[in-house]
């Protein structure tokens, strides 16, 4: 009895943390009208002979053609876990999205993956939650084979964070590594989610030590 008890307390206290842990992920989320698209959709720049094509379906609140660059605004792919803001530019290539991920809770790292096809140059801006810029040693450019494509030849960075390729063909890679907590905006519970999360582990944690303790005592 004793043994089942221990369990069912456990597993609940799992349950806190998981669901406290992901909430924040889903707490900024607001009913806004999304526009949907699709794989077959293009997204041409005319001007520099290039398209972006996404893998598979998807939403955004706005995509505009800005100085040669498209701004996708609350971007959300089927195969993603959280929306966001991507730039992207293409020069003389077509270039198809499998992905667009960012995970704010573990590891805080944010990356893109995508076909090129044509040996032209692209430029992406993963609109990182930064008005800093980043250090290059915070980036990993890979291709096909896991090789890593040397910052300075395949690859170069700019003051405003956007990442520019150049030569590269086949599946590329783009990913960000942030080792820092970013500030949080938002409600009192959002702002200061880690905190309550940490809280409530170890209250969770505590409060299951002395339901055992008493259990084991009675």
């Amino acid at each position: 009895m004793v043994a089942s008890r221990k369990t069912v307390l456990i597993g609940l206290a799992i349950v806190l943390i998981v669901a406290l842990t992901f909430f924040p992920m889903y707490s900024n989320t607001l009913a806004q009208t999304d526009t949907t698209f699709t794989s077959n959709d293009k997204f041409s720049i005319p001007e520099l002979n290039g398209s972006i094509r996404f893998y598979v379906n998807g939403t955004y609140s706005s995509a505009t053609l800005q100085n040669n660059t498209w701004v996708f605004t609350d971007l959300k792919l089927a195969n993603s876990p959280i929306v966001g803001t991507l730039k992207i530019s293409v020069e003389n290539s077509n270039i198809t999205v499998y992905y667009y991920r960012t995970f704010p809770q573990f590891g805080r790292s944010t990356s893109i993956k995508f076909n090129v096809e044509g040996q032209g140059k692209q430029s992406v801006n993963l609109g990182l939650n930064t008005t800093k810029q980043t250090n290059p040693s915070d980036w990993l450019i890979t291709i096909p084979n896991g090789g890593i494509v040397v910052n300075g030849i395949g690859w170069n960075l700019l003051p405003d964070n956007t990442v520019i390729v150049n030569g590269l063909r086949g599946n590329v890679t783009i990913s960000h590594f942030n080792y820092t907590m970013p500030a949080s905006t938002g409600p009192f519970y959002v702002q200061h989610s880690i905190a309550i999360i940490t809280v409530a582990v170890g209250v969770a944690v505590i409060a299951v030590a002395v339901v055992i303790k008493i259990k084991v005592r009675g």
